[in-house]
């Protein structure tokens, strides 16, 4: 059979096919060559073991309304993480109720900058907003006039409280944040928008940054007369923009006006790309007007949906960290949790893992190169003619002084990817036997609590070559990584394989049940887009997931939810916060059914973890959640088996250890009771401050609280401790609500059962406790609350109220903030220390109305049991 081929209706000649033919092979080659490439390629980071890039900073561990108020979070929180520098409110600002600089100076010892920002004077956003708006729509507003007769008396009375404190050396004066806004210095425009009550809005144009930079230089030299040692910083722009910047520092230059602080944000979705760019062309503006670099704080950084998200934190902390600058966490949720680094007070949540081991980073850090194809922003690498080198796998390295040690942090992608530590030839780890030691702190939600990281690999290898690479084979985006490289005196060759790795199962590829559905939530969510299950209000709603579990055990099923269910809206437009309940919910497993009760977690996008433990046999399983009462949503299923032996996380604290001290942070999963193992017999130590010690046999069981314990050992010699939970409890005593001797407070039961006393605030109420213990000595209280208060408006802050008792023991006053707890029927515990006596005891709490908001009355929380123990039990 003869076929014809033809093109465009002429037959095709011979030679024509042989050029149709070796033009598909080329085709198909291409296609192979690339179909190869993208099988085999792999994302990499690579740290230049030869090269370093400066001292570890800590400058990414900065934090915008990260406090609350002293101890909110707690001050070991504060201490475990490094914080290099913060931004907080002016004293007895109106922003917000929370975060007064003055309140929480004492947990800021070690920071290098205390950013305050003076415009928090006031009580709405953008500062005074409505009334100035109100102002320019009858056409009476005068910027100059506004801040003579408002803004600067109220920076005059700040600056001279502030330059009184111990702490003012740290404090720098952000004179204006977000200006660029134009809502003060802006030029008025009529507007058509109907959601837009005031008919104007505020441009700032041209007119507008002239108007801007004379309030600058006004506000400047006020500050200036007050106290000439100032820190003064800005220009506090919502943004870095290249001509705002250079217009701002031309006109500061010629009018001897210059900031000690550049001070502006970094909060598009592509900042992270962009960081190093904005901090090269910054220096570089400097350079051209001849001004000496200046220390850059970047007062706001990271989106709603990166704050909190171990994956993509390290990614900012790698830029920040390349460009050794300071860099705030900005505050999109809570002022309570260091930006969505601790689940409460003082138990960690997976990002705080990352902070941690960031904040263990000592000596210099690595030259690195990031290789990421699949994730590099190919438009920024086109227009700006570079390489693909800002992707989604990303970390940092760092080697110690004594360069025996490398420790690095990664992430920001799933799948496969490798770390490489490369030109190691001519340094101190070539031919030498390495340690390595790989971990992966595990995402369960914003606020979920994660005790211990999981150890995914711990091996050794002798170093002969000029590169050592680690690879990962599994990565959740969710999670982050750590590296640890040391010289060993081990001499064995061995790998130890975690095969119990947990394994995170998406709702949103789960069968939807009922009314369910799919959503792309504003806050993080594993998973990426459609990432939540939804609309789980009604009977038959709900979801069914399955599982595999590779062998028979107990497993932790860690269930990543949101729970807002508070309540209709009231005629101001906003909900009860007293309406916040728990949520009801069946969950099925297989053929078993139980209840479970998801606490409050205040928005259905502030997600939390609540854990159950089911025994599964090896293969599948069925897991369903329906709808019984409330709403609530769900983000993912992290699931783990549980082994026999789990150790609880002692991490040595290089800052707090010296020649006469070892410390430890000792995470514990509860409040309880802990056994101690070291080989140091009879020695001392202290938990928190208070006093113990082991015994003959170098052991002590000991009452730890929930979260971070900082243990000091007095010892001079280099000692390891392990700390298991105990079956053994040490004998409390314990103190309820019916032992009490109330004035003006009473007594109540909810409809839980659980007894508690209301009615103490800073003008009446007291409740009288009377107890005997059998030894003089340092003891550990633990105060079980409830606290929903809030105050304050705000679009999307929620002002949550930090509540706080007056504790008074044999004389001896201490006031002890007990952090919201996100409902009426949630209760918590908080931990501190107190002295007894031998015998009889007198234990008083009340409120003394010492710290207020705006004058305000002030209440201690819902007070239910308080457990007495002995730091150690004899």
């Amino acid at each position: 059979m003869n076929t014809e081929y033809k093109f465009k209706g002429e037959p095709i000649t011979k030679k024509q096919r042989r050029i149709l033919l070796v033009f598909l092979c080329l085709v198909l080659g291409l296609v192979s060559v690339v179909g190869i490439f993208f099988g085999t390629y792999t994302p990499t980071v690579t740290f230049d073991v030869s090269q370093t890039s400066g001292d570890v900073t800590s400058g990414a561990s900065g934090y915008l309304y990260g406090l609350a108020e002293n101890g909110v979070p707690s001050t070991a929180m504060c201490e475990s993480i490094d914080i290099s520098s913060v931004s907080q409110k002016v004293i007895n600002g109106l922003q917000h109720p929370i975060g007064d600089i003055d309140h929480v100076a004492e947990m800021l010892d070690a920071t290098d900058y205390n950013v305050v920002y003076l415009q928090d004077i006031y009580d709405t956003w953008y500062y005074n907003h409505d009334v100035i708006m109100q102002q320019r729509a009858d056409g009476t507003y005068d910027w100059q006039v506004f801040l003579n007769e408002d803004f600067l008396p109220k920076v005059r009375k700040s600056v001279e409280l502030l330059s009184e404190k111990k702490y003012a050396d740290k404090i720098v004066y952000c004179l204006y944040n977000e200006c660029d806004n134009g809502i003060w210095f802006g030029e008025t425009r009529t507007t058509d928008d109907p959601y837009n009550k005031f008919g104007v809005w505020a441009e700032y144009s041209v007119a507008g940054r002239d108007n801007f930079n004379q309030a600058w230089k006004q506000t400047y030299e006020t500050v200036r007369s007050l106290n000439e040692f100032a820190l003064i910083g800005g220009p506090g722009f919502c943004d870095y923009d290249h001509d705002e910047i250079l217009y701002f520092l031309q006109f500061c230059a010629e009018n001897d006006c210059l900031p000690d602080i550049m001070i502006y944000h970094e909060l598009h979705d592509d900042s992270v790309y962009y960081w190093q760019d904005h901090v090269d062309d910054y220096r570089a503006i400097e350079a051209s007007l001849a001004i000496e670099p200046l220390p850059i704080i970047v007062t706001e950084y990271g989106r709603m949906q990166d704050n909190g998200y171990p994956g993509k934190m390290v990614q900012y902390i790698t830029k920040i960290e390349d460009s050794k600058v300071y860099a705030n966490n900005a505050y999109w949720r809570l002022a309570n949790n260091l930006n969505d680094v601790c689940a409460d007070d003082n138990s960690p949540n997976a990002n705080w893992w990352l902070m941690r081991w960031y904040a263990d980073m000592e000596g210099k850090t690595l030259v690195s190169k990031s290789h990421d194809l699949f994730k590099s922003d190919f438009e920024r690498s086109v227009k700006k003619r570079k390489a693909l080198d800002h992707q989604g796998f990303m970390g940092i390295a760092s080697v110690n002084n004594a360069c025996t040690q490398m420790t690095a942090v990664c992430g920001g992608r799933s799948g496969e990817a490798k770390v490489v530590f490369d030109n190691i030839r001519g340094t101190s780890f070539e031919n030498k036997m390495l340690k390595i030691t790989v971990e992966e702190t595990v995402y369960k939600g914003l606020y979920g609590i994660v005790s211990q990281p999981v150890i995914l690999n711990e091996y050794t290898v002798f170093q002969k070559g000029n590169s050592l690479t680690v690879r990962f084979t599994d990565l959740d985006e969710a999670n982050a990584y750590h590296i640890t490289v040391c010289v060993t005196d081990e001499t064995e060759i061995y790998e130890n394989k975690n095969t119990d790795v947990p394994q995170r199962y998406e709702f949103e590829y789960g069968t939807l049940l009922g009314n369910a559905y799919l959503y792309d939530s504003y806050c993080p969510t594993s998973g990426g887009t459609l990432g939540m299950v939804g609309g789980m209000e009604n009977e038959g709603d709900g979801i069914l997931l399955h599982v595999n579990v590779p062998v028979d055990g107990t497993y932790s099923l860690d269930f990543v939810y949101g729970n807002s269910n508070d309540g209709a809206f009231g005629e101001n437009g906003r909900q009860n916060p007293d309406d916040r309940k728990h949520t009801v919910a069946v969950l099925s497993v297989d053929d078993t059914e139980q209840k479970i009760y998801l606490p409050n977690t205040i928005k259905s996008e502030y997600t939390s973890c609540y854990t159950a433990e089911v025994n599964l046999t090896k293969g599948d399983h069925y897991i369903a959640v329906m709808h019984e009462e409330g709403t609530y949503v769900l983000d993912s299923l992290v699931v783990t088996r549980r082994t026999e032996t789990e150790s609880v996380s002692v991490l040595p604290d290089s800052d707090r250890t010296d020649a006469d001290v070892q410390s430890f942070l000792v995470v514990a999963p509860f409040d309880g009771s802990y056994m101690f193992y070291t080989d140091q017999q009879e020695s001392t130590f202290s938990v928190d401050g208070a006093a113990g010690n082991t015994n003959s046999r170098g052991q002590a069981l000991v009452r730890l609280r929930r979260g971070l314990n900082y243990v000091d050992f007095d010892v001079q010699e280099r000692m390891d401790l392990v700390v298991c939970t105990s079956e053994t409890d040490v004998t409390c005593t314990v103190l309820t609500p019916e032992m009490a001797v109330l004035e003006d407070a009473i007594a109540k039961r909810n409809d839980k059962g659980i007894e508690y006393i209301d009615g103490i605030s800073s003008e009446s109420g007291s409740a009288r406790f009377t107890f005997d213990v059998d030894k003089s000595g340092d003891y550990r209280v633990t105060l079980l609350y409830a606290n929903n208060d809030e105050g304050g408006v705000h679009d999307y802050n929620v002002d949550l109220i930090e509540r706080y008792v007056t504790v008074e023991v044999n004389g001896q006053v201490q006031n002890v903030f007990c952090r919201n707890t996100y409902s009426w029927d949630t209760f918590k515990t908080v931990t501190f220390n107190v002295r007894l006596q031998e015998g009889s005891n007198t234990m008083i709490l009340s409120n003394d109305g010492s710290i207020r908001f705006n004058g305000a009355e002030t209440y201690a929380p819902y007070i239910s049991d308080i457990t007495v123990c002995p730091v150690v039990m004899e």
